[in-house]
């Protein structure tokens, strides 16, 4: 078995390679010189001698792509997954998280320091993605500001007419505090929906992100708004960063409004960095001595028809269902069969679009071995497999699935 296993490792990379690296779940090598492109929300902040620590450290460098607030940046990263745009997603919450698991844009990954972490933290059996921090969402208040300087004591009290036009909360459309918020509305009141009513009655405002809501409207950047959603960190940290300094914080909490956020990390699926960028290159020279492999690397769009047509079957070794489509035309296209994991629903999703696999147990080197075997052994196996694979991407041309993913985008976009 594994001398049938070596003869067929270029079967393997010549898949990956075909996906353009997408899902691979090879690792190796030295991550030094290597760039890593860290997604996050607008109020992630970091100081440059922290990064210039790290790179130090470890030889990597942090590219920081903000995209605005936590439910902006999921969306972007569900967008975007047949092509990530980045490599690590840092600070989806638990109020978006499923949002991105049910995507399942994030490949899996056990950190060596998930011992030390709270259980009740862990709200991913999978570990797909890591829990980073954890906080609680609450309503703020200027206090010098209050009407009356009586401060709300329930969430019931900010539909008060005397709190009239005082609110600013964030939208939970695209705000991880918007949407904490709106949770705690549904468990803190008797009618939430009624409840919403009668703050937008009491002339709420509402803002795109918190940022928008803090730095904007409310009187700490400059508003006039005494009362908006943020954090129960946020009063000492009026103190903390006050300029001129400050021994009292001016800003107060309201307890009852509080609920828990907890932030997590994710490696992104299908990026060339499941462990940093150019895992694939390090790969290479990691396995460069074993006879019968051969990395191909970026394929050319020219090279691409020589490539498959040379195949006699395109393996899917993926961690996660991210990118699976491209490659799946690709291999029908070449009337080429396909050896894929039972992963999630990916199978599923095969035979629905008409196509057909040899299956395997993902992370398992026998149950892959056995599947290549199958269809390499088996001629007229082999060849049913791909023709009806072929049948099913010329039925299907991959310029019409191009238009339905951008008909989707611009649906989701208006």
């Amino acid at each position: 078995m594994k001398k049938l296993l070596l003869s067929l490792v270029t079967v393997l990379l010549v898949a990956v390679a075909c996906g353009e690296d997408e899902g691979a779940s090879v690792v190796g090598g030295d991550p030094a010189g290597t760039t890593v492109t860290l997604m996050t929300h607008d109020s992630f902040a970091i100081s440059g001698s922290v990064w210039e620590a790290f790179t130090a450290e470890t030889g990597v460098t942090v590219e920081l792509l903000q995209v605005g607030d936590a439910g902006t940046m999921v969306s972007e990263a569900i967008l975007t997954k047949d092509a990530p745009i980045a490599d690590v997603v840092f600070g989806v919450d638990n109020t978006f998280l499923q949002r991105g698991l049910d995507a399942d844009i994030f490949a899996p990954y056990e950190s060596r320091n998930l011992d030390v972490v709270f259980d009740h933290l862990k709200l991913d059996d999978n570990n797909r993605v890591t829990p980073i921090s954890f906080g609680d969402v609450c309503i703020n208040y200027w206090i010098d500001a209050l009407p009356g300087t009586v401060a709300p004591a329930t969430l019931e009290d900010l539909t008060d007419a005397r709190y009239a036009s005082q609110l600013v909360v964030q939208s939970p459309e695209t705000s991880s505090p918007g949407l904490a918020f709106l949770l705690a509305t549904i468990s803190g009141t008797d009618d939430w929906e009624q409840y919403w009513a009668d703050l937008v009655a009491n002339d709420v405002s509402i803002t795109a992100g918190w940022e928008d809501a803090y730095y904007g409207e409310f009187i700490a950047g400059g508003g006039d708004r005494s009362i908006v959603v943020s954090y129960a960190s946020s009063p000492p940290a009026e103190v903390i960063f006050a300029d001129p300094p400050i021994d009292t914080a001016p800003t107060g909490v309201l307890l009852d409004s509080c609920f828990r956020q907890i932030e997590f990390a994710g490696i992104l699926a299908g990026t060339d960095n499941p462990g940093a960028a150019g895992y694939l290159e390090s790969a290479a020279l990691d396995y460069a001595d074993l006879p019968g492999v051969r990395f191909t690397g970026y394929v050319h769009e020219t090279d691409i028809a020589d490539l498959f047509e040379s195949a006699s079957a395109v393996v899917f070794p993926y961690t996660a269902t991210s990118g699976s489509s491209g490659p799946l035309h690709q291999a029908g296209c070449y009337a080429r069969a396909v050896i894929a994991p039972r992963l999630g629903d990916l199978l599923e999703l095969i035979q629905h679009e008409g196509y057909a696999a040899e299956p395997f147990e993902p992370g398992e080197p026998d149950s892959l071995a056995d599947a290549i075997a199958a269809v390499l052994e088996d001629g007229e196996h082999r060849r049913e497999l791909g023709r009806q694979n072929y049948a099913a991407a010329i039925g299907l041309p991959l310029a019409d699935i191009c238009d339905l993913h951008v008909g989707r985008a611009l649906r989701l976009a208006s």
